[in-house]
């Protein structure tokens, strides 16, 4: 998943890689990272984007948000917020 996180990835997708079904998926995903794969994915994406924005201080918010696939900056900023506590422009300061 890391190496896809500008990627669309779904879990049936994902489940269908590992040869499980997409219940059987879900549950060891949960059990092996104790969250499901969706607020996996949100989490380390956010956790990119924050390294990002932290070291690099010509890019903006929104080209982040559309390279690591987000579909508005809008958007990006409340999962960032959830995730990361503070909003995306907070990494600048």
């Amino acid at each position: 998943m890391d190496a896809h996180l500008a990627e669309r990835v779904e879990a049936t997708g994902l489940a269908a890689v590992s040869g499980l079904s997409t219940g059987h998926f879900y549950q060891a995903f949960r059990d092996v990272t104790g969250t499901s794969p969706k607020d996996y994915l949100l989490r380390r994406k956010t956790e990119r984007a924050r390294a990002w924005l932290e070291s690099d201080p010509a890019v903006t918010v929104t080209e982040v948000a559309h390279a690591l696939g987000f579909s508005s900056s809008r958007y990006f900023a409340t999962v960032f917020r959830r995730y990361q506590h503070l909003p995306p422009s907070g990494c600048r300061r």
